[in-house]
């Protein structure tokens, strides 16, 4: 083994406080996503019934309503995503070192749950592109 037991203890406690915390941070831009939608589309709602030509009215509100929904919902639902996915792999992640501590399973165990941990994180990778 690589590392001592010492080490990987010391990394799964990390994981344990930072991955709530991503979590939290996460969630908090989900509801901020969601919050400025609905400022975003009542003041575009408001700056274009101030206009004058009625076809002109809805023709923009039905716009401006669409393209805000779609950037908005799909930004929010990839955060929401990863919060969740962070969530589930800190209650993975602290089930089994709590079982590790009891000396209900051994570290190598231990490691795999890390591992699986991590996987969860990593199922939605934004940043490749296909060739």
């Amino acid at each position: 083994m690589d590392r001592s037991v010492k080490e990987i203890e010391e990394e799964v406690e990390f994981a344990l406080n930072k991955y709530p915390k991503v979590a939290r941070r996460l969630h908090i831009i989900f509801v901020s996503l969601g919050i400025t939608f609905v400022l975003l589309a009542i003041s575009l709602s408001t700056y274009i019934l101030l206009n004058d030509s009625v076809t002109f009215k809805l023709i923009l509100l039905f716009v401006s309503f669409l393209v805000c929904w779609t950037v908005i919902s799909f930004a929010a639902y990839i955060i929401g995503i990863k919060g969740n996915n962070y969530k589930n792999a800190w209650e993975l992640l602290q089930v089994a070192y709590y079982q590790y501590k009891q000396n209900v399973i051994k570290i190598e165990e231990l490691l795999t749950y890390k591992s699986e941990a991590e996987k969860m994180l990593d199922d939605m990778d934004l940043t490749h592109m296909p060739e």
